[in-house]
Formats: structure tokens, sequence, C-alpha cells
């Protein structure tokens, strides 16, 4: 026993002689829980990637090397990687049904939640039928990774524009709106695109991406419900301004903010209501358009003020209110009763 020492590793590196590229894992990071991230044959397969990166997290993958390298089949290789894409721990490419490209997102690993820096192949769209076909298929994907939705953010980028240089801004927009309102934006952009005809608006997508994200900044849009809401309010205001007789791009933002107020403010009318509203203001007022105020003074705000909820009622409120406050409607319904006596008593006799 006495030419026997024990003597404690710190570190223990499984390599060849000649190895130039090996893996480290720390205690404290497989105590994290690091490993749990990766059910099945996914451990071995991401430790496979990580032991055959080239620079900037990026590597090829051929299916028959590794599953021979792994002694595990092609199609559990294939479901790991699936699982990890879905996951954002790497990013796929496929080239063939055997051969893959994949760029591993190391921030993903990390345990500060808010670094999310994903990597992307700048090689991954050759043309605009590429960018253009891979939009529609996240658009119409039940849950795409952030990997997927930065691509296709990317992907309204101008050819000879490096994406790296606006890397953390999307990258923060990925952290701050959810999936599902992501992929609204992307198809909106989409959609904006196919009706531009100019190279020139081509390379504008971006930007055009960029304002509707700083306007859902600045309402504070960050999930698809509350985008909804604010869809439906630009509708029903463009109404607004249909009936009143303005066209929408000729409105002002005082107009704008009252029609707003009516649906909103207080006790909020429905779309419906305001148009009835609008429509008796110009019926009554005969010398020409009335002012948004009068018709607040005399329809808005007696709707509110009274809890009016239907056209209907509305029209009951008015026609009762409107009598009242008219004598010779009073008068002239006076006169019609004592003729109606008239006939009945000519004719008893």
């Amino acid at each position: 026993m006495a030419n026997i020492n024990f003597l404690q590793q710190h570190k223990i590196k499984l390599v060849n002689d000649q190895e130039n590229h090996s893996l480290e894992i720390g205690r404290s990071v497989v105590d994290a829980g690091l490993f749990k991230k990766f059910p099945g044959p996914s451990l071995a397969v991401f430790l496979y990637l990580l032991t055959h990166l080239k620079k900037e997290n990026y590597l090829d993958l051929n299916l028959n090397k590794i599953s021979s390298s792994l002694a595990c089949d092609s199609s559990k290789i294939k479901k790991s990687l699936d699982y990890m894409n879905d996951n954002d721990i790497i990013d796929i490419n496929k080239k063939t049904n055997i051969e893959f490209e994949i760029i591993i997102n190391i921030q993903k690993l990390n345990k500060n939640k808010n670094e999310k820096d994903i990597l992307i192949n700048r090689q991954t769209f050759n043309n605009f039928k590429d960018k253009k076909k891979f939009r529609m298929e996240i658009i119409k994907k039940d849950n795409p990774s952030l990997n997927e939705l930065k691509k296709a953010i990317v992907s309204f980028l101008a050819d000879d524009i490096d994406y790296r240089q606006f890397n953390k801004e999307i990258n923060t927009w990925l952290n701050d709106f959810s999936k599902k309102i992501i992929q609204e934006l992307i198809r909106r952009v989409n959609k904006w695109l196919e009706k531009q005809r100019s190279k020139e608006n081509h390379n504008n997508a971006f930007y055009y991406l960029r304002g509707i994200i700083d306007d859902w900044y600045n309402k504070e849009i960050f999930d698809l419900d509350k985008l909804k809401y604010f869809d439906r309010l630009y509708r029903e205001t463009k109404d607004l301004a249909r009936v009143y007789g303005i066209k929408w791009r000729n409105i002002n933002p005082t107009q704008l903010e009252t029609f707003k107020s009516w649906l909103t403010d207080d006790f909020a009318l429905s779309s419906s209501l305001v148009q009835y509203a609008i429509k008796e203001g110009v019926k009554r007022k005969r010398d020409g358009q009335p002012s948004l105020k009068y018709i607040e003074d005399n329809f808005i705000k007696p709707l509110k003020n009274n809890k009016i909820r239907s056209v209907r009622e509305a029209r009951r409120y008015f026609s009762k209110n409107n009598k009242k406050q008219n004598p010779n409607t009073q008068n002239r319904d006076k006169k019609d009763e004592n003729i109606k006596k008239w006939d009945k008593f000519y004719w008893d006799l």
C-alpha cells in the first residue's frame, strides 16, 4: 500500500496524442443541469457537434458519418437534431437528405436568459426566391424556433448588407415579443413586399419592418391579443373617417384622436353606434358638414352619458328628445290627432 498514491484530478481529457480540438466541461455546468437539456441520444450528438465545430460555431454534417462514429441509428440522430433545432440549441439548414449545415447557438446554454445571441450562416439564402419560400414556411409553422424567426427577419435585408450589424437589435425583438406576434410581423412585411415592384423597395423591407416594431413599442404591443385590439381599433377608426367624409390619407392627428376617443374613452361606444351618430349629425346639420365637436356635443356625449348600447336604443332616445325640444312637432302632432277625432266623429254621425 505504501507505493500507492491517490491524486485528485481536476481535469480529465479524453484525447489522442495529436489532438488539436478538445472539449472541456466544468463540474458547475453539469451540476446546473446541462445534461438534462439533452434527452436520449441527443447528448452524444451534441458532443459530436461541439468537437467538430469550425469557426463561428458552424459545421457541415453527414448523417452516415456521425452514425458510424456514435454507433447510433441515423433516424435517432435526425430526431436528436430536430429536438435541438426546436429548442434553439442549433440552427439547421438542410442540403440533402443526409447532409446538413449546422450552426450552434452557444448562448442558448448560457444561464443568462437575456443573452440570446443567435447566429445565422450568411450563406443561408442564395436568392430572393429562397427567402420568400423560407418566410412562407415560417409563417405557416405552428411553433417556429427563435433561430427560424430570426432567419426570416434577416431575409428582409438586402443581399449586400451584413446582418451582424443588426444582430443585437434583432435579438432584443426576439426577447421582447412573443413568437406569434413575430410570425405576424413577418407575414405583414412579406405581404407588403409582394406588392412592391421596384428592387429599391425590396431593399427597404427591413426598414419597413423596423417601423412596425417601433410602432408596437410605442403602443406597448407585445402579444397577439393586444395587436388584434389595435388592429380592430384601426379598422373602426378608418370606417368612421370614411362615413364622416375624410379620406384616410388626409386625416389629421386631432381628428384621429377624436374618433379613437369615441371608441375607447369612458363609456366606449361601438363602431356601428358612432357611425349612426355621425350620419345623424350630417342629416340634421343641413348647412354643410358638421364639425366633430358638434357631433360630439349633440350625439356622442348623450349616448355615453345615457349608457346607450345599440343603434335601436339611440333611435328611440333621439326621437323622444327631438319631440320634446321641437314645439312645432308637438303642435303638429296635436293637430293630426284632432283631425283623426273629427274624422271619427263625422263617420259616427
